[in-house]
C-alpha cells in the first residue's frame, strides 16, 4: 500500500469521525448546518475517474447517512458533486494544467483557487441536500439562504482543517 493511499484512509476516518461526533451535533441555528465530510471528496486526486469518484462518494455518503438518519441525502449529494467534479476541475484548470503530484488542496493550489473550487462544489452539494431535505420548491429562498450560510460556515472549518492536518504534496 502506497503512502498516498494510507493518507487518504486516515483522512477518511478522521473526517468521518469529525462529521459524526462533532459536526452532526454542532448547530448554531436552523440556518447553519456544517458538513465537513465533503472535504475528503474535494481532496481526491485530480486524475480520479468519474465512476471511481462516484463510487467513493456514494460509499462515504451512505456511511454518513447511516449515522445521521438522513436516508440517502448525503449519498445523493456526494454522487452529484463527484459526477460534476471533473467538469468543474477542467473549467477552473490553470493554463498549464494540473501537476499530477499535487492534490486539490489549499496548500498545493493556493487560497483563492481552493475557495473558488470548494465554494462551488459545496454550494452544489448543500443546495441539493437542503432542496431534497425540504422537498418543496415553495421553500426555494429559504433553501438558498440556508445553503449560502452553511457553505460559508463549512468553508471556514475546511480551511482550519487543512491548516491543522494537511501538508503540501511537494516542497516548492
Amino acid at each position: 500500500m502506497t503512502n498516498a493511499i494510507r493518507i487518504y484512509i486516515v483522512q477518511f476516518f478522521l473526517l468521518l469521525v469529525a462529521q459524526i461526533v462533532v459536526f452532526n451535533s454542532l448547530q448554531f441555528s436552523t440556518l447553519i448546518y456544517s458538513m465537513i465530510y465533503p472535504l475528503f471528496l474535494l481532496l481526491l486526486p485530480f486524475n480520479l475517474s468519474v465512476i471511481t469518484g462516484m463510487g467513493i462518494g456514494f460509499g462515504f455518503g451512505l456511511i454518513i447517512d447511516y449515522f445521521s438518519n438522513t436516508f440517502g441525502l448525503h449519498a445523493s449529494a456526494s454522487i452529484l458533486i463527484m459526477y460534476l467534479r471533473p467538469a468543474l476541475l477542467k473549467f477552473i484548470s490553470p493554463k498549464s494544467g494540473y501537476d499530477p503530484i499535487l492534490i486539490p488542496s489549499l496548500r498545493d493550489m493556493g487560497f483563492s483557487w481552493f475557495l473558488y473550487y470548494a465554494g462551488i462544489v459545496l454550494f452544489i452539494h448543500h443546495f441539493w441536500f437542503f432542496l431534497f431535505e425540504f422537498f418543496s420548491f415553495s421553500s426555494f429562498f429559504w433553501v438558498l439562504f440556508k445553503t449560502i450560510l452553511s457553505v460559508l460556515f463549512t468553508l471556514v472549518f475546511m480551511v482550519i482543517w487543512q491548516f491543522l492536518f494537511l501538508r503540501p504534496s511537494k516542497v516548492v
